[in-house]
């Protein structure tokens, strides 16, 4: 996942043109007519890979949890903060978390 501040326009690009597709079939997927978009409500993340990006684009805003299993000790993992904590989504991990704020949101 290309680095926001560094890149903003590789971000673009990748988010236009890898996560937006791929959040589009995922939610055809999953739709039911109380999730029209088929968010899921939960991802399950190993922590032997780098996924957290998508895992954090895909989760359902305001409700969603990622949920690691595993210790990342040692690992360095990549996402878009405001896409976590403007939709108050929440990331756990065995040791900690990271939780979405409402504060930031301007409603």
């Amino acid at each position: 996942m290309p680095d926001y501040d560094r890149d903003p326009d590789a971000y673009r690009e990748y988010q236009e043109y890898t996560l937006k597709p791929f959040g589009q079939a995922v939610g055809r997927l999953l739709a039911t007519p109380d999730n029209p978009r088929g968010y899921p409500d939960v991802i399950v993340e190993r922590a032997g890979q780098d996924s957290l990006g998508v895992s954090a684009f895909l989760v359902r805003p305001f409700t969603g949890r990622v949920v690691y299993l595993e210790s990342t000790a040692g690992q360095r993992l990549s996402f878009y903060a405001p896409n976590v904590w403007m939709h108050q989504k929440r990331i756990l991990f065995p040791a900690f978390a990271i939780l979405g704020s409402h504060l930031s949101n301007a409603h």
